[in-house]
């Protein structure tokens, strides 16, 4: 067992690695609490993101406008799926992220 984790895992310093990383999440962080500041939602239509990398607290309200079954169940949400919903929003003027 030692050995197979010697195998994957090295032991060495990584400060320079985390230090070059560290500013690029404080700058992420203070995008993302900009964002939780704001009074009204953000304007973005629904997509994979919402559930990468992890499920959005909002996920719910954001997806309510979705029937019980869509086009997203059948194609398992994947890219093609966004596509078709995206196309049937532009022709019937139905807006992914619509606040009612």
């Amino acid at each position: 067992m030692a050995n197979r984790v010697a195998q994957v895992l090295r032991a060495g310093r990584c400060d320079d690695q985390v230090e070059e990383i560290s500013h690029s999440v404080e700058d992420k962080l203070e995008e993302m609490f900009s964002t939780i500041r704001q009074s009204k939602h953000p304007d973005i239509q629904i997509g994979p993101h919402c559930d990468d990398p992890y499920t959005c607290p909002l996920h719910d309200m954001c997806w309510r406008f979705l029937p019980q079954h869509s086009v997203l169940d059948l194609t398992r949400g994947t890219k093609k799926g966004f596509g078709l919903l995206d196309r049937v929003s532009r022709v019937c003027g139905i807006f992914p992220m619509a606040s009612s």
